[in-house]
């Protein structure tokens, strides 16, 4: 069984450590209270009880507030614990009173001379005091944690820098912070910190290798609830080889890591500027440092823009709560039940085809796309712009099924439409896109062919919905229906 003790700070008590009681279950938690407010005594006196609260405990953790933490150096206490957290700990006692003293313009003589000086504020200066923090310098050796608000205003950040430089502290700093943590906003970062290290999860950039992973992340993050299907598994891999993907900053996406899988990520949408933030449910706590990090490593010089489903309320607030807004640009998700099968119904002389780019050869595929999508009929633009994404990352898309790849090709032979459905076993859903039909072939009903050719082998294959980012009348004539808006938030 392992220990937690917490040690409150100036006017604290010991039921503070009932707050951090759900921050460490299965681990008893007891606050100490100390009467004594002088260094050697009040550390003395901290000591003896850890020494007498961690008989029969394996581990004992410290959590030190202020000039709590000051004392439980003072007394030695990293002796007997395993490692500590510290909230806006004083670390240098003997600047801080020579601020005070500086402040109130009280001379070292001076108090020398009158022993103890009481300030305009209500503190006393000691000449003891002070003696005995300089005659006793800190010593601390167990591993620590430190919080600390950028805006406090009794220890600065060069002090608090150099503190967890020459003890090899962690810090960790709360941008709005202050000495006291205790507003809502800032309770709710002080708990996130310890929830994130305590959970082991670990941050790391992407690498190549990081692909499946990252795949697995996203089928997981949708087991439990849809309210990230406009990010799935597929819309990641069809991204990741699109010609228009900008792969020169891939290690820009960040990932945070436990026991070697993904547990949260933020990964910009084909350039920087737009960013899918996100954290599997047990890890919710990541959110806020995973929106903070898409903002600083993942936005443009206009901002960055995040896609929130309506009614994740939680993921909304996070975002809010660091600086984003709604924006009037949205997204919508449709959905088709996949439990029968869809009429496929193709004009005279057209044929479905199932499409292999590596079996069958890109280029009269892309011919497809380049008209299809409405970059024009110049065949020699196009050839121009083939030789910049000839074969564009198909033998990379590593979940591809050609079977799931259909066009529908006229008398003449040529692809008339084309949908690539995806669809991995570890799910009961499907995604769509690609999907579009040369412009001289619209209004035939050959879109809808492929599209409903494509969705029934998904079904055949074990799929009961497929989803599609589209709000276009298109897919509603097929039997797709709206499942899910999406709102853009955006930080400038």
């Amino acid at each position: 069984m392992d220990l937690v003790i917490y040690v409150h700070g100036k006017g604290g008590t010991a039921a503070e450590s009932r707050h951090y009681e759900p921050l460490f279950p299965g681990t008893d938690v007891v606050g100490l209270d100390y009467r004594s407010d002088t260094p050697g005594e009040a550390g003395r006196e901290i000591r003896l009880a850890v020494e007498k609260q961690k008989t029969g405990y394996e581990n004992v953790t410290l959590i030190a507030n202020s000039i709590g933490a000051f004392f439980c150096m003072a007394g030695h206490v990293d002796e007997l614990i395993k490692r500590a957290y510290f909230i806006s700990p004083i670390v240098d006692m003997e600047k801080l009173i020579r601020d005070m003293m500086q402040g109130e313009g009280v001379t070292e003589k001076e108090l020398q001379t009158k022993g103890a000086i009481r300030t305009s504020y209500g503190e006393e200066l000691s000449w003891d005091y002070l003696r005995y923090v300089r005659e006793h310098p800190v010593r601390w050796d167990a591993p620590t944690r430190i919080l600390y608000g950028r805006c406090d205003g009794l220890t600065s950040w060069e002090t608090i820098s150099a503190f967890a430089a020459e003890h090899k502290a962690e810090l960790t700093v709360m941008e709005n912070g202050e000495h006291w943590f205790h507003t809502a906003e800032q309770m709710r970062f002080l708990d996130e910190w310890i929830r994130e290290k305590e959970s082991g999860v670990v941050f790391k950039n992407f690498e190549r290798d990081d692909y499946k992973a990252v795949c697995d992340f996203l089928i997981a993050l949708n087991q439990q609830d849809r309210s990230h299907i406009n990010w799935n598994w597929a819309r990641f891999e069809w991204m990741y080889e699109h010609p228009e993907f900008d792969k020169s900053a891939l290690s820009s996406i960040g990932l945070w890591m436990k026991a070697g899988n993904v547990a949260g990520a933020a990964i910009y949408d084909m350039y920087f500027g737009e960013a899918f933030c996100a954290a599997l449910p047990e890890y919710g706590f990541l959110y806020p440092e995973i929106l903070g990090y898409a903002f600083r490593e993942l936005r443009d010089e206009a901002g960055l823009g995040i896609a929130l489903c309506g009614g994740n309320e939680k993921e909304i607030r996070s975002a809010e709560a660091e600086g984003f807004a709604p924006a009037d640009q949205t997204e919508t998700v449709m959905k088709i039940s996949l439990d029968r099968p869809l009429p496929v119904v193709l004009p005279e002389g057209y044929s479905i085809l199932e499409i292999d780019p590596e079996r069958d050869g890109y280029r009269q595929l892309q011919w497809l796309f380049w008209r299809g999508f409405d970059h024009g009929e110049d065949q020699a633009e196009f050839e121009k712009d083939f030789e910049k994404t000839e074969r564009a990352g198909w033998k990379k898309r590593v979940h591809f099924k050609s079977r799931l790849s259909v066009s529908a090709a006229g008398p003449d032979g040529d692809y008339a439409a084309y949908c690539c459905v995806w669809y991995d076993e570890r799910t009961d859903y499907a995604y769509v896109e690609p999907v579009c039909t040369v412009p001289a072939c619209r209004g035939k009903g050959i879109g809808r062919a492929v599209v409903s050719e494509a969705l029934n082998r998904a079904g055949e294959l074990g799929a009961k919905t497929a989803y599609v980012i589209s709000d276009l009348p298109f897919y509603q004539k097929i039997g797709f229906v709206k499942d899910r808006g999406y709102r853009f938030y955006w930080k400038k």
